[in-house]
């Protein structure tokens, strides 16, 4: 074992179980999936196997290299990698007005409105780079700083920050052009 798992464990009071770990990062890995490839069954297959995986690999981490949660998201990208490999004929498509969320006390028009919203942004993103869907992923739907996807995606953080500033300035635009062709 190495000394880095060992200061870890002593750093962290014995360190989380591994069901606290799941229990913690579960719902953001599971929306990062979900944007990815926009299919709730996919989305839980994927995060259920990126789990799996760390759990049979938890020995090996060493947090001297890193934080838990970008190890955690370093192998749900790449499981993701492979998956896209797999199955080339699938797509990185977002169904964004599928994503479940918490119902709330809004009347049913704002619910239509969100709806429709969500369906006019799921379009718009059809026409990004897999890069800028990559990095909107990882920002809104794992919820990561702009650090942690530099890291991940092995660029510069002013890079990272770059990407995410354009690509928003991208979608707006995108959005902005649909709205006015609708009217």
């Amino acid at each position: 074992m190495s000394s880095g798992k060992n200061e870890s464990t002593s750093k962290h009071d014995q360190a989380l179980e591994f069901t606290e770990i799941f229990e913690k990062h579960f719902s953001r890995i599971y929306r990062y999936f979900y944007i990815r490839v926009g299919d709730n069954e996919v989305a839980h297959n994927l995060t259920s196997e990126t789990f799996l995986r760390a759990f049979q690999h938890f020995a090996s981490f060493d947090n001297t290299y890193g934080r838990l949660e970008a190890w955690l998201f370093g192998i749900a990208r790449n499981l993701l990698t492979d998956t896209f490999r797999r199955d080339a004929r699938r797509t990185a498509k977002s169904h964004l007005a599928d994503m479940p969320y918490q119902e709330s006390q809004n009347p049913p028009e704002l619910k239509v409105m969100r709806v429709e919203r969500l369906n006019e942004v799921k379009e718009a993103m059809e026409f990004l780079k897999p890069r800028e869907r990559e990095v909107l992923a990882l920002k809104f739907g794992a919820s990561l700083t702009n650090k942690e996807i530099a890291d991940l995606c092995g660029i510069s953080i002013a890079n990272a920050a770059v990407i995410l500033h354009r690509t928003i300035k991208k979608l707006k635009a995108l959005l902005i052009r649909e709205g006015t062709e609708d009217e």
